[in-house]
């Protein structure tokens, strides 16, 4: 089979049989490109008349070949179709230092430096990083880390610490009443005024 443009002038139309032994009604209309068998000899006799141009054979369509998967970069521009802001680290290989201010996903203005050779971080789906990525003045190190945050873990109120700093509430099963203080001190008696001793050597003076 191959492939004709009927050039006449009118539609024309025959039925064709083929080597298989069945038959192929086919219909020429000006201008119509048709699929007819190549060595038939009307189709011959049409293309010796100038009533058929031949433009090719037709062939079977070559397997589709499988998708081949993106590339990071190609995922990260996807991905700035909707961005996050989220930070990756890059490194600058332009021969100038420069600046730019980027806006962020929330809103917010980042004004980065660029030096050579410098190393900075970047909203890795932003728009102007990728271009600059994308004409080799960053080159793409990796995403930044998260920082994980340890969770605040509250204190009972009974266990709080109060106002003063040496003083812990406890709780009420572990509450106990403080006793009155037990002095240690021997317990002298009172000495009468008067007159020392005399095998007392004293400085007082009798009143």
């Amino acid at each position: 089979m191959a492939k004709f443009r009927y050039n006449g002038e009118s539609p024309n139309g025959a039925p064709l049989r083929l080597a298989e032994g069945h038959t192929q009604d086919v219909m020429f209309y000006p201008g119509q490109v048709v699929d007819v068998p190549v060595d038939h000899p009307f189709i011959l006799s049409l293309e010796a008349q100038g009533l058929l141009t031949f433009l090719g054979f037709d062939y079977p369509d070559a397997p589709r070949e499988p998708p081949k998967p993106l590339t990071d970069f190609e995922q990260r521009s996807q991905a700035a179709q909707q961005p996050t802001g989220k930070p990756a680290r890059y490194r600058y290989d332009g021969e100038q230092m420069g600046g730019a201010s980027l806006r962020l996903p929330n809103g917010s203005i980042l004004d980065v430096m660029f030096w050579p050779g410098q190393e900075v971080t970047l909203p890795m789906d932003n728009d102007y990083v990728l271009g600059l990525e994308a004409q080799g003045y960053l080159t793409f190190l990796g995403q930044e880390a998260e920082t994980t945050v340890d969770p605040i873990v509250t204190v009972p109120l009974a266990q709080a610490i109060t106002l003063s700093s040496d003083t812990v509430a406890l709780p009420a099963d572990e509450a106990r009443p403080v006793e009155a203080p037990v002095s240690t001190a021997l317990v002298m008696p009172a000495r009468k005024r008067g007159k020392v001793p005399s095998d007392t050597k004293s400085n007082e003076v009798t009143p």
